[in-house]
């Protein structure tokens, strides 16, 4: 979740000071979405407030994460859920519902 972090601070930075979401990582200040990898992701990748992190085999090959942002009065909330693949013991274990 430390790579999804730093994609949540850059869309809820660009939303804070653009009043909309950014529609990819390049307006998002980010790199390229499989350049953000580490162990066990090979992509994390913005599509306006949607944040779609992209698993390695270690954790689960192509099974994805997705974290969902909505604006409030009080700023911006996520939730995060699984994919159509992600097996729900994958999940972290703030995402499990």
């Amino acid at each position: 979740m430390s790579l999804a972090g730093g994609a949540k601070a850059a869309v809820s930075e660009y939303f804070s000071a653009n009043g909309q979401w950014p529609s990819n990582n390049t307006s998002a200040a980010l790199p390229a979405a499989v350049s953000i990898s580490g162990n066990a992701v090979s992509s994390v990748s913005i599509n306006e407030s949607l944040i779609t992190v992209t698993y390695k085999t270690k954790v689960q090959s192509g099974a994805t994460l997705l974290l969902q942002g909505a604006s409030t009065s009080g700023g911006i909330t996520w939730t995060c859920e699984a994919g159509p693949t992600m097996k729900t013991e994958f999940l972290p274990a703030n995402c499990r519902q």
